[in-house]
């Protein structure tokens, strides 16, 4: 009986001892688990200043992109106005032999 009892007490403390071991991989876990969702956490608040400053980029590149239409615009109807309507259509720089005849006159 007394055998008995002692492996039944062996089998308790290799029980006990794998228990520790069980709890103390779930607290490594546990922690693993914190720090990524702290890293997610981190991630997401650096990817929404991303696209924030994307955003802002992208609206003031349209703004560019207004201002730069606009100026073409007021530039093809000054030329036209002008009478170096037919440089718009013949040459993508209006820096071509017509330009350059028609200022030395």
């Amino acid at each position: 009986v007394t055998n008995m009892a002692d492996e039944v007490f062996d089998a308790l403390e290799s029980l006990r001892h794998n228990h520790d071991l069980l709890m103390a991989d779930k607290r490594v876990i546990d922690a693993c688990f914190e720090q990524e969702s702290i890293e997610r956490d981190r991630l997401d608040t650096q990817l929404k200043s991303l696209a924030e400053a994307v955003r802002g980029v992208t609206r003031k590149l349209k703004l560019q992109n207004r201002e730069t239409i606009e100026s073409i615009t007021y530039l093809s109807e000054e030329l036209e106005r002008m009478g170096y309507g037919d440089v718009l259509t013949t040459s993508a720089l209006p820096l071509d032999a017509s330009v350059l005849e028609r200022e030395g006159d």
